[in-house]
């Protein structure tokens, strides 16, 4: 019998995490409308650490979908990026753009578009 409660909690603990992974990705959007400005937000990985440094006023479109790649042109000595737009993350009325699905959120290239709302049903 030990072995089976072994068997019950883990199978409680295993869904305990899928549940958890689940409501942690709840506030993931397909597409989202903007006002038409963002900030960008460009990392390097300099293998001991992560450098950001954000450029505000960016122009993006009216309603950009997950699966866009977004042509952006930033900085003071004007420069063109390709943005793909892997996840769109909601928080709160503002929304962040990752180029990247996985790895430390701090680390990779993103837009933070506020305000920004739900357009994942509006063709």
């Amino acid at each position: 019998m030990p072995n089976l409660k072994l068997g019950a909690g883990t199978l409680a603990l295993a869904a305990t995490v899928l549940a958890g992974a689940a409501a942690a990705r709840a506030d993931d959007l397909k597409a989202v409308g903007t006002d038409g400005s963002a900030t960008l937000t460009m990392c390097r990985n300099w293998l001991i650490y992560n450098d950001c440094r954000d450029y505000n006023h960016v122009t993006v479109p009216a309603r950009i979908a997950v699966g866009d790649t977004l042509g952006l042109d930033f900085g003071s000595n004007p420069k063109e990026y390709e943005f793909p737009v892997v996840r769109i993350v909601y928080e709160g009325g503002r929304c962040t753009l990752y180029s990247e699905a996985t790895g430390d959120p701090q680390g990779i290239n993103r837009l933070i578009v506020e305000p920004c709302s739900d357009r994942s049903t509006v063709p």
